[in-house]
Parts: structure tokens; sequence; C-alpha cells
């Protein structure tokens, strides 16, 4: 970071270092052999043969690096087009459980016929578990709004080159975790952010995961543990930089966001709050996030676009309005999704369309502005608020030129009791005016 106070990555490129050949345990000599007939050369002893079998080894291992990488090629294909497959699968055998769960409601409880009803429903709720994936309170199974950019997807040569790329490095990476084989899975619900690896080249994916891989040995973290929308998130943000520390952000935070620490925690709902501007508990993934944002949000088109929409949520009392908060190098435009479910002016329910988007962007947001001077028992994430698979944003209106901003992310744990919990860890960015000087 420089002492402007704006973020600068400090990562280096993959080759900016040239490491020595590991022997793994070979003798000098048993090494060159190896290497010497794998170019068909004569063995000569000295330096000059030496740097020649290495370079001649290097070769080798790019050769077959890039063999593996048009192998994998095809296998992102047919997971391509066994997720719009599985999706109408998923799709058939919902509608037969809710078929079943609507008979079973007609039924004498003591008939047989109920019995094997229900014993039909338990099968099928067995076989539709294993479409969902899980975290914290959140559960999604395939949608069918992914549909259109998994097609999308596989018609797109540089996106399933980066991707295919991505996979190999993360097999030899995740290899060192556990004995079992891993895989850098296909989501179905990621395909419009697996579109975005497009214009990342093989070397920029190499550097991306040569970043990860040191981060994760640095904090002993396994590669095979790592969600899979985090390390997706990490190879779409451009600007993702595994160095970045807490210190880096609150000190941006001083300088382009002076008032975050003056708001306190007023909403009614504040208990739910498991920390509460405390940057030390985020990770590495929300940290970035959180960057992003902040550099979003010293935009003069998107502050425009958070005035415009905090105005258009007044008029429309049948719902709260949210969407997306896209990567910067995107677009500079906050992207409303409408919600689908209507009828409370105190919750935006997450669209399909917003939840596959989610994984394509910086975070979700709603806002908090029922009225034009919101009160502050309703300012920030309320207790029902939950951002697990990525971070959420609230804008609550304050007055006609200022809104107060709060990033915050899900925590799922248990209380003393035992009973499951979700705690947000919460970050108030402050206030935002509407003339962004």
């Amino acid at each position: 970071m420089s002492q402007n106070g704006k973020f600068e990555s400090r990562n280096k490129s993959a080759d900016s270092q040239e490491k020595p050949v590991k022997k793994g345990g070979m003798t000098r000599r048993a090494f060159i052999l190896g290497a010497a007939g794998l170019g068909g050369v004569a063995i000569v002893e000295g330096t000059g043969i030496r740097k020649t079998a290495g370079r001649l080894y290097e070769k080798y291992k790019e050769d077959e690096f890039n063999e593996n990488v048009e192998k994998e090629k095809g296998e992102v294909r047919k997971d391509i087009a066994i997720g719009l497959k599985s999706e109408q699968k998923f799709d058939d055998l919902l509608s037969r459980y809710n078929n079943i769960a609507k008979q079973l409601r007609h039924l004498d409880k003591q008939s047989d016929a109920y019995k094997e009803m229900v014993h039909e429903a338990r099968s099928l709720s067995w076989e539709i578990g294993k479409f969902y994936v899980h975290r914290g309170t959140h559960a999604y199974g395939l949608l069918a709004e992914s549909n259109s950019s998994a097609e999308k997807l596989g018609e797109n040569d540089s996106a399933i080159l980066a991707l295919s790329v991505a996979r190999v490095l993360y097999r030899e990476g995740a290899s060192a975790d556990i004995f079992e084989r891993r895989e850098l899975q296909y989501w179905h619900n990621c395909s419009m952010a697996y579109l975005e690896l497009e214009n990342k080249s093989p070397e920029q994916i190499k550097a991306k995961f040569k970043a990860l891989f040191e981060y994760a040995r640095a904090e002993g973290i396994k590669i095979s543990k790592m969600p899979l929308e985090q390390i997706l998130y990490s190879l779409i943000d451009d600007d993702f930089d595994f160095s970045l520390k807490s210190a880096d952000v609150e000190s941006v935070l001083n300088n382009n966001f002076p008032t975050w620490k003056q708001f306190l925690p007023t909403h009614n709902n504040k208990d739910s709050y498991g920390h509460y501007n405390d940057l030390s508990v985020l990770n590495i993934f929300d940290l970035n996030r959180l960057k992003a944002i902040m550099v979003q949000l010293r935009n003069r088109t998107f502050v425009s676009d958070i005035f415009r929409y905090r105005d258009d949520d007044l008029k429309d009392t049948s719902t709260e309005l949210g969407g997306i908060i896209p990567l910067p190098h995107k677009e500079n435009n906050l992207r409303v999704v409408p919600a689908t479910n209507t009828g409370d002016n105190d919750a935006y329910v997450v669209p399909n369309k917003l939840t596959v988007e989610l994984f394509a962007g910086v975070a979700g947001f709603h806002f908090h502005a029922t009225k034009m001077q919101e009160t502050p028992n309703a300012q920030g994430p309320s207790g029902g608020d939950h951002a697990f698979f990525s971070p959420g944003v609230v804008f609550s209106s304050i007055n006609d030129s200022t809104i107060l901003v709060h990033f915050y992310v899900s925590r799922d744990g248990k209380d003393i009791q035992g009973k499951r919990q979700v705690k947000n860890d919460v970050v108030c960015l402050g206030e935002i005016k509407k003339n962004l000087e």
C-alpha cells in the first residue's frame, strides 16, 4: 500500500524468481541421465550439460503440463454438459417431491398408501440433498438461472482454457493435503463466475495459484479445505492480493472514510453482531472483497447510483431493494436485481438470479430506506441478514444527501446451550455523500 492511501498489490509474478530444481532424492548423475535421456542428447559431465539437462527437464514438465491442460478441456466440457442435465434432473426430483407432499395432505396417516408415499418422499429427499451446497444457514441447489451462462461457457474457448489450467494446478497443489484425489469442481451455479476467467491468460492463472499456494503454506491452511467460491473469487478479481493485511485496509479506511469509527452499532439486532469494526477477524478473502467495495465507493458514478436507487427504494413499499456490487474492472454501475418475493418492505428475499451473479461479483447489497431518515435502530445489518457465500452490504438512508454503509460477513456457530447461532462480523464504512468530491 502506498502512502497516499491507495492499495498496491505486493504479489510478484510467478516467473519473477527462478527456483532451483528439486532433486527429490536422485543423485546428480541419475538426474542428468534421466533428463538427457528425455531429450535424446549425449551425456557429458560439467556445468554446461547440467544447465542443458535442467532446461530439458523443465521443458518436459511444461510439455506434460500442457498435455494435461488439453485433456482437462474435454473434462470441463463434460462437466458443463453434466451440469445442464443435472439441473433438469434436480428440477424433476423437486417437482415429484412437491407433488407427493400435496397428495399426503389428503391421505389417512394410518393408510398403507400414506406410508408408501412417505417412504418415497424420504428417498426423494435424500436424492435431492445431494444436489445442495451448504454454507452456514444457506443451502443452494442447482439453479435454472445458471443455464444460460453455462451454455455460453461451453462455447467460450478462452474461459475453458483458463479453467482447465486452474484445475490442473489445483490438483497438483491439493495432492499434498490429502491422500485421496481432489478436484477444483465444476459447480453449475458458478457458471457466470467461470465465464469471468475468459480474459485470464494461463500465465496469469499460474501466478494467481503460486500466490495462493504460498499463502496457504504460510498460514498452515489446506488448499483442499478452501471453499470453491473463495478460490474462484481470487482468480477473477484482478487486484486480489494474498499479502493484504488488516492494517493496510484500516489505513485506507482512515484516509478515505474518516467517519468509519464514529458510528456505534444501533440496530435492534446488534446483539447478533459477533465483532464490530474489528478487521483482524476478517480472512484474506473478506479483506479483498472489502477492499474492492472501498474502491467502488470512491467512484462518482457508483455513488450516484447508490443515491438514485435509494430514492427508488423509498417509492417502492413492496420490498427492500437489493442487488450486486460488481467487480471494479467490470463496470462502475450498481446492479439492481428485482426481488421475486414481495409484500414485505422490511426484507429483501434474494432471488435466484442474484445468487448466480453473487459468485461473479464482489458482494450483495440491499437498502434500509423505508423513509428518508431511517431510524438508528434500523441502520446496518439485521439479525436475519446473513451473508455466507459472499459478503453483504447495507446502505442505510440518513437524509437526502447522506447514506451510512455497513459491510458484513456471517459466521455459523452455537450458543452456550449448544443451539445454532449466526453472528455477523460487521465493519461500518461511515457516511457517503451524494455529491462525492
